[in-house]
């Protein structure tokens, strides 16, 4: 799931860059999941804006914002299914005028369900995870015997 894929100028010392328009156009940066387990997370946005975003477990969620020029791709991987932790990988997500995509790893975080958790990224993002779910058994025509 993607909320607001935008066009970036290059990065400054690991600062977002700005953007002003989407560009559908070009390669786009994605990852593999790597389960079909999702998790269901929130984020808040520097202007308090909140999204909640569900995606398969590796797979990549792309945020951003236009007006304050700020774009980033998060990849969470499940640590703890139970307790609802999840280890988020927090890139910056920038695009060339052509509108191909790149991505520059800015940190790990580790965020669970008790509270969100505030990127050390600026603009800073708040993380909260929701929900973690199993993926459904009996899907694809598999079953059990």
């Amino acid at each position: 799931m993607a909320v607001g894929l935008l066009l970036l100028t290059p990065a400054v010392r690991g600062q977002a860059g700005t953007y002003t328009e989407l560009n559908p156009k070009g390669e786009k940066a994605d990852s593999v999941p790597v389960s079909d387990r999702t998790i269901l997370f929130e984020v808040t946005m520097p202007t308090g804006k909140v999204a909640k975003l569900r995606i398969k477990e590796g797979g990549m969620a792309k945020i951003g914002d236009l007006e304050p020029g700020y774009a980033y791709a998060l990849v969470p991987i499940i640590k703890d299914m139970s307790k609802r932790v999840a280890t988020f990988t927090v890139f910056q997500l920038s695009q060339d005028k052509q509108g191909n995509e790149s991505v520059q790893q800015l940190e790990q975080i580790e965020v669970d369900a008790a509270a969100p958790i505030a990127t050390r990224s600026q603009p800073n993002l708040k993380l909260k995870v929701l929900n973690i779910e199993q993926a459904p058994q009996g899907l694809f025509g598999l079953a059990e015997s």
